[in-house]
Parts: C-alpha cells; sequence; structure tokens
C-alpha cells in the first residue's frame, strides 16, 4: 500500500505544472524582477 503522504498519483500533474519553473522560468519568488513576480503568482494561484 503506497504512503501517500510521501508521494500521490497526482504527482504527475503537479511536476507537468512545476516544469516551466524548473526549466525556464526559474525566479526568486521573493523578488521584484519579472521572473520573481511570475513565481509568486504561481505559487498563489497554488495554494
Amino acid at each position: 500500500m503506497p504512503d501517500n503522504a510521501a508521494y500521490d498519483k497526482n504527482i504527475g500533474r503537479v511536476l507537468e505544472k512545476m516544469l516551466p519553473f524548473f526549466r525556464e522560468q526559474y525566479g526568486n519568488a521573493s523578488s521584484q524582477y519579472t521572473l520573481g513576480v511570475k513565481a509568486k503568482r504561481a505559487i498563489e494561484q497554488a495554494c
């Protein structure tokens, strides 16, 4: 039986949404420059 506290079947969907931020949109969400603002917006929308 899988331990969903450590892993979830939906991880593929989450990873798909996160990949652009790992590959080309890697901004610091605490900064004021464009990539950072986009990262912060993505985090806020995800919550």
